[in-house]
Parts: C-alpha cells; structure tokens; sequence
C-alpha cells in the first residue's frame, strides 16, 4: 500500500516532489502566451516569482498543461494529472482553486527499471485567465498534483495531492490611448530586424524595445522616440538561439505593449534530418550527431504558432523520434526547433 493517501496534504516547495517511494512528479508546466514554463525539473523556464505586465483590455492566455509522473510497476497506479490556478488582488482573500484535469498523453522512454513514467496533457485549453480584471496588482497560484490508486491496476477520483506551490505577480496598468496595427520581426542569421506600425496617437511619447532569451525575463534594448507611425529598429547582438521582442509605448505616465516575437538566430544544418518529408500525419526527424541529454522540441507554423512539442531524453545515439501532430493542420511550410540550456537547433518540413 502506498503509505502516505488518504489524507489532503499541501506541500509547499517540497524537494523531493514525491507523494511516497512509490510515485510522484517529475515535471510539470503550463502554456501562457505562447511561453512554456515548466517547474520541478533544471529543464525550461519557472515561472515562480516572475512578473508579469499586462495592459487593460490585453490578454493573458492559458493554453495547455501537463504533469510528467513515475509510479512503481505493480505497486502504484497514477491515474490523471491537475493543475490548480487562481488569481487574486493583493491583500485579499484568495478565491478557491480552478482545476485543469490532464489526461494520459504518452508513455515516456526514459523510466528507470521496475518503474514507469508518464505524461499527462491537456492542450485544448483556451482560459483569458486575466479576462475583465481592472488595472491592479494581482498574485497567481498555482499547484500541481496526480491522482495515485494504490494499487497495480484500477484508478479512483481522490485523493489528489498537491505538491507545489508557484506563485507568479501579474501586474495590469491602465491602457495608454495607442493601437499597435502591426508588429513583425525577420532574421538573416547575423541580424533581427524589428517592424512595428501605431496608429497616430498624441498621447505616444516614445517606445521601448525589449528582448527576452526566454519570454520571461525581460530587458530593456533601446529607446526610440515617436517620429510618425511606422518603425524599424536593427538588433544587431542577437542570442544565437531563440530571441523574444515586444515593443512598449509610453506616455502621460500609461503604456500599452505589443504582443511578442520570437526570432531565430545561427541555425545549425545537417544536424537534424525529416523524413518523409513533406510530411502527412506524423514528424519523423533523425538526432544525427547530437550530444546526450534533455531536448525540448516543438513544432512551429511559419508565424510562430506552437502546434505540437514533445522533451526528448536523447540518448547521444542517431535514433528516429517521432511527434504526433494535431488531426487538423493546415497544408504548408513548419520549423521543427529542438533547444537545451545551451544549445538550439531548427528545420523546416513540409505538411501536405
């Protein structure tokens, strides 16, 4: 029997993020805006005590999670993932949790002898999670947990068990009188050139480009003062990598943000090899000549648009994957993009 069920338990920032010697998580994430976070594991971004600024009016979207999980074969039995979010002002009362149920996406290869790992997903979310919330400083919280059955086969629907605690700020200014009409970022490799268009507003003093290695964290590039409607700015020290941009206006002490890009820079050929290609239902890609370890890969439309991902545990070998794509996808040209902590690979495929 699994010796710690049968009671709620709250674990705040616990370290081994198990529920007893038998199951637990390994790793758990969210989506907002495009950006994946994923907590518990050294992969990905956290986004634990990061703040995020938003205007009145803009969105915040919450649009897929999971839960990565172990469980000792022929002791336990895992039976769905959560994630529970709320979002509350500061210095009030914190609202119940809503919860998002994950169901079972894959097994995953990488599970040591006598255990088993597992991912559960949830992609079909489509949650404005700041949707009419006036301007203000707000806290999101968020926990991650599992439904365990104890016992080799068989599920139940409790007790689920919360294991960490992240807590984010989400801070809403009041929107400055301004429209961006367009935003668009292009790279040659060596450069990223910037192009963004606003609609003529004399409350618009000046803009702020801002760069991001990760979608989280950002800083300030450049200033640029309001000469008309139309712009272009040069980054002219990209990452090589994933490079984000956003553009803040400002003015009367108010700003408005545009929405972000991303920007590939030092694409690295020969090193991933699709086949077939064009591609019908599944993405077939050879890891040739990759050093081992954790890959996060995700596939790309040509706007930007994440459509599918997968993490990859590579074992430094020149094996085939294989990412499941969504039933419904458009004809045309994809960037597959594979990414560690230090190293960024990308190539394009075509759907038909």
């Amino acid at each position: 029997m699994l010796r710690c069920f049968g009671v709620f338990v709250v674990s705040v920032f616990c370290s081994a993020h198990v529920f007893c010697q038998d199951a637990g998580i390994n790793e758990a994430g969210i989506t907002l805006d495009g950006v994946s976070y994923s907590e518990l594991s050294s992969s990905g971004s956290s986004i634990n005590n990061v703040t995020i600024i938003k205007n009145e009016g803009q969105r915040l979207g919450l649009t897929s999670a999971y839960v990565r999980t172990f469980k000792k074969k022929g002791v336990a039995n895992i039976c769905s993932g959560y994630v529970f979010y709320r979002i509350y002002s500061q210095g009030t009362t914190a609202p119940p949790f809503s919860q998002i149920t994950c169901s079972l996406f894959s097994n995953l290869t990488n599970s040591a002898h006598d255990f088993q790992n597992q991912e559960w997903l949830n992609n079909t979310i489509n949650i404005d999670l700041i949707n009419g919330l006036p301007a203000g400083e707000y806290l999101m919280d968020l926990y991650y947990g599992a439904n365990v059955f104890a016992g080799a086969i068989g599920c139940n629907d409790g007790p689920t068990t919360y294991i960490q605690n992240i807590q984010a700020r989400i801070t809403i200014t009041p929107a400055l009188n301004a429209q961006f009409t367009g935003f668009v970022t292009n790279s040659n490799n060596e450069y990223v050139y910037l192009q963004w268009q606003i609609r003529d507003s004399s409350d618009v003093q000046y803009f702020t480009v801002e760069k991001s290695k990760n979608g989280v964290q950002w800083q300030t590039l450049d200033t640029v003062p309001r000469n008309g409607n139309s712009y272009v700015y040069i980054d002219s020290i990209p990452v090589i990598g994933l490079n984000y941009y956003r553009i803040q206006a400002a003015g009367s002490g108010r700003t408005v943000y545009s929405i972000s890009r991303r920007a590939y820079v030092g694409v690295i050929d020969n090193l991933i090899t699709v086949y077939p290609n064009p591609v019908n239902k599944n993405l077939r890609f050879e890891m040739s000549a990759l050093s081992k370890g954790r890959y996060q890969a995700a596939v790309y439309s040509l706007n930007g648009v994440k459509i599918a991902g997968l993490v990859i545990d590579h074992d430094g070998k020149d094996n085939y994957v294989t990412i499941s794509l969504p039933s419904i996808v458009s004809r045309g040209m994809y960037w597959l993009v594979l990414m560690t902590k230090n190293e960024f690979y990308k190539q394009n495929f075509l759907i038909q």
